[in-house]
């Protein structure tokens, strides 16, 4: 049954159900993709240890440094073919190290699969699921539309430089400014992913028996301990503003990434002043700054060390239910006044 929608001009018709369903599965499609990511990922780095390893010891410590095993010398495994190129001068570590042509294949592969997936299939059934309610797809629609600046950018330029009106002109997926070589790493699949506001630990179930599928996302406790200081960098905030009905402890929050997978949505209280729409659009400012080390809100004094969002994260013992991962109210404060 259809749902309606108040917008300024009255009531607007939206199958609320369908809509619903449509994010669900677009998310799921994403979370495959993302999953496989990462094992093709983890592919290269085996390869590239095994490489690194064979170099060492045909040609001790220094045959890394000197690039002794140059070309493809090295027949790739697993092919049932009979013939490859054959390269000298391309060492074919270097195409394998982290960061490499190997890895921004697969990452150039991934943005360009999953904005494939909102272009050609998504987009179009969401258009129509939500009748003519102007604007309805957003805020997520802004974060694929930054995301079709970067596929542009890194399909069509020749020189893997970002654009100022390509992703040098994004507003919320800021990862290279005008100029800057776009090297892709796994930080800005996080902060993508968080954006949408996709990382989320609760199981969603698609589709009915027998062909039920399910995706969520799981920390690794034994990774979790055997984690070491320095903890891992801040890559993606997401400012939260609570409704109005809401408790004062939830107004204001943010969805937070690390480098290393962990994330979690932090109840920040009220951190000035108190609630309003003038607070409101500052707290939507909120940034990272400090290479990663801090959460920023520009403007302000406020700067806190992402040292504690990284423990609030992690400390069970403060993870209330809802949706993704929530601690109890944590007042930020100013820190600058300290010594």
């Amino acid at each position: 049954m259809a749902d309606s929608v108040r917008m300024s001009g009255g009531l607007i018709t939206m199958d609320e159900n369908k809509v619903n369903q449509e994010w669900a599965r677009f998310r799921h499609e994403t979370v495959v993709r993302t999953d496989t990511l990462l094992y093709v990922l983890s592919g290269i780095r085996m390869y590239y240890q095994a490489l690194s390893t064979a170099i060492v010891r045909a040609h001790g410590p220094d045959g890394l440094e000197n690039k002794r095993a140059r070309g493809t010398f090295i027949p790739p495994e697993g092919m049932d073919i009979r013939s490859r190129p054959f390269l000298v001068g391309e060492p074919l570590i270097d195409r394998m190290s982290p960061g490499g042509l190997a890895e921004q294949m697969v990452y150039k592969s991934w943005v360009a699969e999953i904005y494939g997936l909102w272009e050609n299939r998504y987009r179009t059934n969401l258009k129509e699921h939500y009748g003519d309610a102007p604007g309805a797809i957003r805020p997520r629609q802004q974060v694929l539309g930054d995301l079709r600046l970067i596929r542009n950018n890194l399909l069509h330029s020749e020189s893997n430089l970002s654009t100022s009106d390509q992703a040098g002109a994004c507003a919320i997926l800021t990862w290279f400014a005008t100029g800057e070589v776009m090297q892709l790493n796994f930080d800005h699949v996080l902060d993508f992913l968080n954006q949408m506001d996709w990382l989320v630990d609760q199981p969603m179930v698609i589709g009915e028996s027998p062909e039920v599928k399910v995706n969520c996302w799981r920390f690794d406790k034994k990774a979790i301990r055997a984690s070491v200081n320095p903890h891992p960098r801040l890559v993606s905030v997401r400012p939260i503003v609570g409704e109005d009905d809401e408790p004062e402890v939830f107004r204001y929050g943010a969805s937070v990434a690390f480098s290393d997978g962990i994330f979690g949505r932090i109840a920040m209280g009220i951190p000035f002043g108190g609630a309003s729409a003038s607070n409101d659009g500052l707290w939507n400012g909120l940034t990272v700054g400090c290479d990663g080390y801090a959460l920023i809100l520009p403007g302000t004094e406020i700067c806190e060390p992402s040292v504690l969002l990284y423990e609030a994260c992690l400390s069970k013992s403060n993870r209330i239910e809802g949706p993704g991962l929530w601690s109890r109210p944590y007042q930020i404060r100013d820190r600058s006044s300290k010594t």
